[in-house]
């Protein structure tokens, strides 16, 4: 389903990146673990942190803060990674904390036209309005 569908509505997993609360399509997500070492790779962009061993499958790591330029905090108890499949490619994404998974309908959902975050229109498919809180939805595909 695509945001815009009229009664649509989709579960996404909620997370944190510097207290901003973010949200993916579940389906995107194939798992979510904890932090773990991660491999280096050399001429690799700033935002590739390295690479993870998952039970015997490699997984490149992106680091979302650096991706939309946000400061880099240090990975703590709460950090978790949250393994990903987009355009036939697996990888995992580094958050601050994953919150919970929530349902979300179109109708709580705004266009992002109106929020100043500091990353690119582009990779948000809109705000929606969950309670008291304001949840920036992401479009994996654009990002990656």
């Amino acid at each position: 389903m695509r945001w815009g569908d009229s009664m649509s509505e989709q579960q996404n997993v909620i997370f944190k990146l510097d207290k901003v609360e973010y949200g993916i399509d579940i389906l995107q997500v194939s798992e979510i673990v904890k932090m773990q070492a991660i491999t280096k790779m050399p001429n690799t962009p700033a935002y590739m942190d390295g690479v993870i061993n998952l039970r015997g499958s490699v997984i490149p790591i992106v680091d979302l803060k650096v991706k939309f330029n946000l400061e880099r905090k240090e990975k703590d108890g709460h950090t978790r990674i949250i393994v990903v499949n987009v355009k036939n490619m697996t990888l995992g994404i580094i958050v601050d904390e994953v919150a919970e998974v929530i349902r979300i309908n179109n109708e709580q959902v705004d266009d992002s036209s109106n929020i100043s975050a500091q990353i690119n229109d582009d990779y948000i498919h809109g705000v929606a309005k969950v309670d008291n809180r304001l949840i920036i939805l992401l479009d994996l595909e654009k990002i990656f």
